[in-house]
């Protein structure tokens, strides 16, 4: 295992894309928005993370990835075990069930649209 801690904003995608699994073990109740999951599978990585608010927004536990109870270095350990135990076949699965889901609830031009229609909704009544 590697583990690359910071990495240049413009390498962000090339190197999650090379990724066998993206980790993030928050130990926050809540994620604003589990922004670096979704960018881990926009690239087809599978991602272990922890059960923070924003992560489980994205993330469907055991189709894009793991998710695991905050806190626990046990379930983190267990996890990568388990990741690590899938077939590459079934880890690629999991990217691509990752890339899916990404691109049906996080598309700009759909998201934009249905910005613009509740902000002209809103604006109606």
């Amino acid at each position: 295992m590697i583990f690359k801690g910071f990495i240049k904003n413009e390498l962000v995608p090339e190197v999650l894309s090379h990724m066998d699994v993206a980790c993030f073990p928050s130990i926050l109740d809540s994620e604003s928005f589990g922004v670096a999951a979704v960018e881990a599978m926009a690239c087809g990585t599978p991602v272990i993370a922890s059960d923070a608010s924003g992560f489980t927004e994205v993330i469907e536990d055991n189709i894009t990835g793991i998710v695991i109870p905050k806190n626990s270095v046990d379930a983190l350990c267990e996890a990568m075990m388990k990741m690590y135990s899938l077939s590459k076949k079934d880890r690629e699965n999991m990217g691509v069930a990752g890339i899916k889901r990404v691109h049906e609830l996080y598309n700009f031009e759909n998201n934009m649209k249905t910005y613009v229609e509740a902000i002209s909704n809103a604006v109606r009544k």
